[in-house]
């Protein structure tokens, strides 16, 4: 049954993957050439879903960078699309905030502070 499920899956991923690379302009995927130029306008989303379900996703991870989602999606839902993690440990480290969402998170995130202790936040341990 598993086993149905993982091909049904795949199935359907390039099926997805197929409709997105022909919105691309790209008539096949086994143009490598053309795969090589449109490289840089595909983006990827990770998530800690990835991990259980996708083949790509230690690529994906890396690929993630200081973004939020490498510590987990409880992470990357707090701190939003807008804040990476070095400017959350700015905010951390008391960095004036720029904006109403760095406002509310400087505080959050030294009030986390002071219950785990700093080590633990900037290590993502207390996730």
């Amino acid at each position: 049954m598993a086993l149905l499920f993982e091909m049904r899956r795949v199935l359907v991923t390039m099926a997805q993957v197929g409709t997105r690379m022909h919105a691309l302009g790209l008539a096949s995927t086994a143009d490598a050439e053309g795969l090589a130029a449109l490289s840089p306008q595909l983006t990827t989303t990770y998530q800690e879903s990835c991990v259980a379900g996708c083949l790509l996703a230690q690529i994906c991870r890396q690929n993630a960078g200081a973004q939020p989602s490498v510590l987990g999606d409880h992470v990357a839902q707090t701190l939003g699309e807008t804040i990476d993690l070095p400017r959350a440990l700015a905010l951390l480290q008391d960095a004036p905030a720029t904006n109403e969402r760095e406002a509310w998170l400087g505080p959050v995130l030294r009030e986390a502070a002071a219950l785990f202790g700093p080590s633990t936040i900037v290590q993502g341990r207390a996730a």
